[in-house]
């Protein structure tokens, strides 16, 4: 008799890696930057809805799904000029000083990379959001530093996540957010690959290679 047994033991925790970029066609990402200063990522929630019709007295003759939107919000502790302005839509200013949002807020494929293990082997999360816009400013908080508790100036951002027709499922489905899982020997590779400027993709292969032209320029 066959028996039941438990997979291989998986956790993952904190955030290691923020990379946004342009998705342009289909699994093919440009103008990728990394965003330091990442704190958080809060729970992004699919606020679709799903709709049972009812028939010949029966509840659910059928169910439509609205497409997914997820919405969430983003935390850091840095906001750096390119994250500034191809992210959080900001505009600077004739001094070279300071920042204003335009409210204008682009859309952008975002990774973010956990870090964690599979068994005895180390592993990494990879969660991309193929179509991810910044729903409104910034937020900025901070308090009163103090002996026994000291802070750090926090922005926190709301963000929105739909699916996109360049990214999908090998069966054509496109979700708002996509998961990849690497162990073991592969985890250095994708790292590599990502702190290049690459995003994965769904058709990535660990021995691929970041194209010439997939990071963004590095601005002083």
């Amino acid at each position: 008799m066959a028996k039941l047994s438990y997979a291989k033991r998986a956790l993952f925790h904190g955030n290691r890696l923020l990379t946004i970029g342009d998705l342009t066609e289909e699994n093919k990402i440009k103008n990728v930057i990394l965003a330091t200063g990442l704190v958080s990522v809060g729970a992004m929630e699919d606020e679709a809805e799903v709709k049972n019709f009812a028939a010949d007295d029966v509840a659910d003759h059928a169910t439509i799904a609205g497409k997914s939107l997820l919405k969430g919000e983003l935390k850091l502790i840095q906001l750096d000029k390119n994250v500034r302005i191809n992210f959080f839509g900001q505009d600077e200013t004739a001094n070279g000083f300071g920042f204003g949002s335009t409210n204008i807020y682009p859309k952008k494929a975002v990774q973010i990379v956990t870090a964690g293990q599979v068994g005895k082997d180390k592993a990494i999360l990879v969660r991309v959001f193929p179509n991810m816009a910044v729903t409104n400013p910034p937020s900025f908080e901070t308090e009163t530093d103090s002996s026994e508790a000291p802070t750090a100036v926090t922005w926190t951002a709301k963000v929105q996540a739909t699916g996109s027709e360049l990214y999908k499922t090998k069966n054509g489905h496109t979700p708002a957010e996509f998961n990849y899982t690497f162990t073991g020997a592969d985890v250095d590779k994708v790292l590599d690959f990502i702190q290049q400027g690459g995003i994965i993709t769904p058709n990535y292969k660990t021995t691929d290679t970041v194209d010439a032209d997939a990071a963004a320029p590095v601005e002083a």
